[in-house]
């Protein structure tokens, strides 16, 4: 009677999971190569495009689960690269990156529309001479396409932020440069992420120099429905932007930052319809960060960041980086994924059941897809998961987060504590774990303990 009681207790808990729709955390390889764009598509299932170590502009359909359904590759016998998508409202996919096999010369920024299974509608080169790239693209409200990206071709002598509008089929509607001067001397300007505004218009993040910051500054711009600038605002010592979206309130959330040994630090700025600062915030919010390299807008109101963070502050290395902050941008939580293997972050976007797709790179090869819940809780394959025994009890729920309290039967019970990769952080005897650990995701392994819950001290 009592194992059948706990069995429909068991049943009831599974059900009530499953109603509410709470995400179930996974982790995927899929191949060789590295994840720029990702996005749930409308079967709950997932698209993901970026590059393959042969050098061709990957595109990867997953279901739900993170199983591959199928994989297509475009490219020819030069380096492609596929760096954003979108699934577009005929089912299919839309892709913008660069390629050096096709177009005018050097690299050039290619559009590339498929149908449903991946198979190639039409394809589009936009470039010249020299070296032209792309890095966002968005379907527009009448159907067409928005790409940015920057030009080495149409500009003097530096780059320029591009801004292309395509009609349904990609033929070109009109173009836009846009650069800055600096005592009389150009200096280089690109853009890395456009979105169509609620006014119709464009707002674009980038980077520019203004001769304050010692790496670069971030620049934002905004312009009306036909490209033409309607203000345009620098961020001294931002370093690159790389993911801008608008905001409930009509003005925009930012994120960036720079990855180099003489300025390192992820930026969060958000600012008003105007382009002016409400807040920012840097590295010390969210543990020791080199770059953010996307950003969405959460339906609590507030954001969710990825990129990378150094591996124990400055040793060699990273691990990707996903942060959740509110809408003041005060940190709720940060974990980190991987081990001393330079992986990071490129694209995060909120799931339907609350959670969040990542993808980027594991490692310095191997394109990375990641499902973590809605509190950002995800598992490696190579994740410690001990089971117990009479000897050696992992202490239930397993993992816990950042600080945990167990009861022992022993008064110096051995304990030791692993991270989400595998990596052994602390052997220690006491019965407060995690006291002085960063915010984070353990699993605990302990020797004359009873088998109770882990109580969360905060």
């Amino acid at each position: 009677m009592k194992k059948y009681s706990l069995f429909k207790i068991g049943v009831g808990i599974f059900c009530l999971v499953a109603w509410r729709g709470i995400a179930t955390p996974w982790f995927k390889t899929l191949g060789e190569g590295c994840g720029y764009g990702v996005q749930q598509t409308q079967d709950g299932g997932y698209i993901v495009t970026g590059g393959t170590d042969s050098d061709c502009v990957c595109l990867i359909k997953t279901d739900s689960l993170g199983d591959t359904m199928w994989t297509e590759t475009f490219g020819g016998d030069s380096s492609d690269v596929g760096r954003d998508i979108q699934q577009t409202s005929d089912g299919g996919y839309i892709i913008t990156g660069y390629t050096y096999s096709y177009g005018a010369g050097r690299s050039d920024i290619w559009l590339i529309k498929t149908d449903l299974h991946g198979d190639t509608m039409w394809t589009k080169t936009f470039g010249g001479s020299s070296n032209d790239c792309g890095y966002s693209v968005e379907q527009t409200k009448d159907g067409g396409y928005i790409v940015v990206g920057y030009t080495f071709s149409f500009s003097i002598d530096t780059a320029n932020i591009w801004l292309i509008r395509t009609d349904s089929l990609g033929d070109t509607l009109w173009t836009k440069c846009y650069g800055k001067i600096l005592d009389q001397f150009r200096v280089n300007s690109y853009g890395y992420s456009v979105q169509q505004t609620d006014d119709g218009g464009y707002i674009i993040a980038g980077t520019t120099h203004s001769g304050s910051g010692v790496c670069g500054d971030g620049w934002l711009v905004k312009t009306d429905s036909i490209g033409d600038t309607l203000w345009t605002k620098v961020f001294t010592g931002a370093g690159k932007l790389r993911s801008v979206r608008q905001t409930k309130e009509g003005g925009y959330i930012l994120a960036g930052g720079w990855g180099l040994s003489t300025v390192s630090g992820l930026v969060l700025i958000k600012t008003d319809s105007f382009g002016d600062t409400v807040w920012t915030k840097g590295c010390a919010e969210y543990g020791y960060c080199t770059s953010a390299q996307s950003v969405c807008l959460t339906i609590d109101g507030g954001y969710v960041i990825t990129g990378n963070c150094d591996w124990e502050y400055h040793r060699w290395g990273s691990r990707l980086l996903l942060a959740k902050v509110d809408s003041f941008g005060e940190a709720l939580w940060t974990r980190r994924y991987g081990g001393l293997d330079w992986s990071t972050g490129y694209c995060v976007k909120q799931t339907k059941d609350n959670g969040y797709i990542i993808t980027g790179k594991k490692g310095t090869s191997t394109i990375w897809l990641i499902k973590a819940d809605s509190t950002g809780i995800g598992i490696e394959e190579k994740a410690v998961s001990p089971s117990c025994n009479q000897k050696y009890i992992v202490v239930c729920p397993n993992p816990f987060l950042t600080c945990a309290k167990i009861r022992c039967r022993t008064k110096n019970p051995e304990i030791t504590i692993y991270d989400i990769s595998g990596k052994l952080i602390r052997k220690m005897r006491d019965n407060i774990i995690g006291k002085n650990l960063q915010a984070g995701i353990y699993f605990l392994k302990a020797k004359g303990c009873k088998p109770v819950k882990v109580i969360k001290l905060r």
